[in-house]
């Protein structure tokens, strides 16, 4: 196994639980099934309506999951980033996946195929656990985004991905920055919104001095504002509403 290859298996496995790229013998067996992939933007890592027979998980760049239509229309379900990885709820799913990952910018993969995931569960019980961990989050992120399509509005919606992937501050720990990972369009067809809606809500939070929009770059100047929308009434007082 060569030294790239070695390295990606130790950074993939560290990702699930730290200390598991220092065992030599679970790396080697991961990797076996392994390989290092390099896709140029524009350029298809994997296609709808196949068997995907393993997972991926970002090394370098960006890549746009998604969903197609019958009409050839296009859901953005996820934007990856370096760190993160997809297919790994679909691992032993027997049927065709419905998804397709495109790279945005020239990146780099490892992709682990599903012998070798098998070898790394039947050899390490940290391993299985943290894979299974990785999948719980997974589809809880799922049943998320489900809540927020049918339950929240446009402008909910908007203010919970800031929230959810806003970095603070370190002096003013109430101010932060979202660093939008791709264009807004494709931000907002993840949040099941139209580009126009999704910058019209955005354009909204900036008339009340909650954001300032730079580009790709949204400005917070408060959080806890932002936060405090977000929470549902508790359940007496929806009651005592009720009354």
């Amino acid at each position: 196994m060569s030294g790239l290859l070695a390295g990606a298996v130790g950074r993939y496995l560290s990702s699930l639980h730290p200390g598991l790229e220092a065992d030599a013998t679970l790396v080697a067996a991961v990797g076996a099934g392994s390989q290092v992939l390099r896709v140029s933007r524009g350029e298809s890592v994997c296609a709808a309506g196949t068997h995907r027979k393993g997972c991926y998980w970002l090394l370098a760049g960006k890549v746009k999951i998604a969903l197609l239509g019958r009409d050839g229309g296009e859901r953005v379900m996820d934007v990856v980033l370096p760190g993160r990885g997809f297919g790994e709820t679909t691992l032993w799913a027997d049927r065709l996946d419905n998804l397709c990952a495109e790279a945005l910018v020239d990146s780099e993969l490892l992709f682990i195929g599903c012998a070798a995931i098998n070898t790394g569960i039947e050899r390490s019980a940290t391993f299985a656990r943290a894979l299974m961990e990785r999948m719980c989050a997974q589809s809880a992120r799922l049943l998320e985004d489900l809540e927020g399509c049918c339950l929240l509005s446009a402008g909910e919606r908007v203010e919970r991905y800031l929230i959810q992937n806003v970095r603070r501050c370190e002096r003013f720990l109430n101010k932060g920055q979202v660093q939008l990972p791709a264009c807004k369009a494709l931000v907002a067809s993840s949040l099941n919104l139209s580009a126009e809606t999704f910058s019209r809500e955005l354009h909204r939070l900036a008339a009340e001095d909650l954001v300032t929009i730079d580009r790709r770059t949204i400005h917070l100047h408060d959080i806890s504002a932002l936060e405090q929308r977000r929470r549902p009434a508790r359940p007496e007082a929806r009651a005592v509403a009720a009354a």
